[in-house]
């Protein structure tokens, strides 16, 4: 686990490119989302994420990724909760999906998408 604080945007996509697993912290409020998700899904990296509510709104998404594990906050650092990170740490070791699954996952947020989108306004 590395905690390196704030970085040039160029260090925190080297460390990010490096990890084996993607860390993902929920917010406290629910009309926030991190666009840090949609990076991280783009990686096709296995990705944790702790969730503080349930209404979280990466939720829906985290949950088509086959890759992705929500801890939720009422779990804390039960057995269970242990348990199943255990589980997940074990299936998904060393797992990559390739971006075009990731994008079949999620059409409306690949680059070709956003482009036409885009386009269509101008």
């Amino acid at each position: 686990f590395v905690r390196p604080g704030l970085l040039p945007p160029e260090k925190a996509a080297a460390l990010e490119s490096g990890a084996d697993i993607l860390l993902s912290l929920g917010n406290a409020f629910d009309n926030q989302m991190p666009s840090k998700l949609f990076s991280y899904l783009g990686t096709g990296k296995p990705l944790l994420h702790l969730a503080v509510t349930d209404t979280d709104p990466t939720l829906p998404y985290l949950a088509k990724y086959p890759l992705a594990l929500v801890l939720h906050a009422e779990d804390s650092a039960t057995p269970a909760a242990a348990s199943a990170l255990g589980r997940w740490l074990h299936e998904v070791c060393g797992r990559r999906l390739p971006f075009a699954e990731v994008a079949a996952l999620y059409p409306e947020f690949t680059p070709e998408y956003v482009a036409n989108e885009f386009l269509r306004w101008i």
